[in-house]
């Protein structure tokens, strides 16, 4: 296909979808970059001779970072165009990138990691208001499907990519690397990612009710939490039980890719037969799957189990956004969706910590157990919501 062809292809795609693939290009690179990092982290370690807890700390300035400029970007994004909010942050990140590459103490290091995250966190509130704006609410669950496939993807590209660059050339080299791609998606977020046809002016100002969305924040946040902590511990499950650091990459690699086709197929699904449902059985599910894990030792019932948590907890995520996105007025999107990741990020940030403490002081299978429990958590709010609009 020639550039021309390439070109008049995209003129015939609707606006939105021009959008969408605008949207899913920052959110893959804000995912490459969150996934990369992890892994430049043991060579960090040995150049700086640092503790554990500093390098912990370089993580949670990443993810801290990213969790505090939720809530004031959604509030500017609610008030302005979109890409006023993302381009202004994937500048800072960039310019966070170079910092964390020339850095020369520990330090220095994790300020710049807190830097990029804070730029990293203008996304989503921004992006998550301008695809409900687009995609009419029953259409919407495709959409968020069709767009949290980049996370996904950039969590399966990340490690491979990190893991490659600080093999070839070295950590500060992968900080630079980096740097590209969050200078390519500036361009096509500026000038492919456009509002609507209404005028910011002419929306009006609704007053924020949060009581429509407390339970469903809530089924959100005891989601993430579980995700993190599994997502965490997983590598670490499968190494203690023999398996290679490759091999247990590579396992962990199929929950993404699976939930690259889940994520749509669930999202197209809770249009058709509501979100509460597809929500509520999806968890239900998955509840029982990370405690089932550290029962199985031969990779194929452990594939089989990590393949059935990309469908159905992966899968879970974008319906979810789709059901709060619906129960927010359009002129308040970005600063709720703000407020609700935030609360998701922050309390997310806790579980590792204590499911890893859980697995020092007891074992895997105590602290898996409550990963479980989490997601059945989640389901069970889930079916109160399900209930209570039963009943009204």
């Amino acid at each position: 296909m020639s550039l021309n062809d390439k070109i008049n292809f995209f003129k015939q795609l609707e606006p939105k979808y021009i959008v969408l693939f605008a949207c899913w290009s920052v959110w893959f690179v804000n995912f490459l970059v969150r996934m990369s990092v992890p892994v430049l982290l043991p060579s960090i370690q040995i150049e700086f001779d640092i503790s554990y807890l500093e390098l912990g700390l370089m993580m949670s300035g990443l993810t801290f970072g990213y969790a505090v400029s939720q809530i004031p970007s959604g509030i500017i994004a609610d008030r302005t165009k979109k890409k006023y909010v993302i381009v202004p942050g994937m500048i800072l990140f960039s310019i966070a990138m170079v910092g964390s590459a020339l850095s020369n103490t520990s330090t220095i290091l994790i300020l710049m990691l807190l830097t990029a995250g804070v730029g990293l966190g203008t996304y989503y509130p921004a992006a998550t208001s301008l695809i409900a704006a687009w995609f009419d609410r029953g259409e919407r669950g495709r959409a968020f499907g069709i767009h949290e496939t980049a996370s996904s993807v950039g969590s399966v590209v990340g490690p491979l990519l990190g893991g490659y660059l600080v093999y070839a050339f070295g950590w500060r080299e992968g900080f630079t690397v980096l740097l590209i791609p969050g200078l390519l998606a500036i361009p096509i977020i500026w000038y492919l990612g456009k509002e609507p046809d209404i005028e910011l002016a002419g929306l009006k100002k609704e007053k924020i009710i949060l009581n429509p969305i407390l339970l469903p924040t809530a089924v959100y946040t005891l989601m993430i939490m579980g995700w993190m902590a599994f997502t965490t511990f997983l590598p670490s499950y499968l190494t203690n039980i023999g398996y290679s650091d490759f091999a247990a990459g590579v396992m962990f690699a199929i929950m993404p890719l699976v939930s690259v086709i889940s994520m749509p197929v669930a999202g197209h699904y809770s249009d058709k037969f509501g979100r509460g449902k597809v929500v509520f059985t999806l968890l239900v599910i998955s509840s029982p799957l990370a405690f089932f894990v550290t029962y199985l030792e031969h990779w194929i019932p452990i594939i089989i189990i990590l393949i059935l948590i990309g469908v159905t907890l992966f899968a879970a995520y974008p319906v979810i956004i789709a059901l709060i996105s619906d129960k927010i007025p359009a002129s308040n999107r970005a600063g709720t969706f703000g407020f609700v990741n935030a609360i998701g990020m922050v309390f997310a940030s806790t579980t590792p910590t204590a499911v890893g403490y859980l697995i020092d002081i007891l074992n895997y299978q105590i602290a898996f157990l409550t990963i479980s429990l989490m997601v059945l958590a989640a389901a069970l709010t889930m079916l109160k919501i399900n209930k209570k609009q039963r009943n009204t």
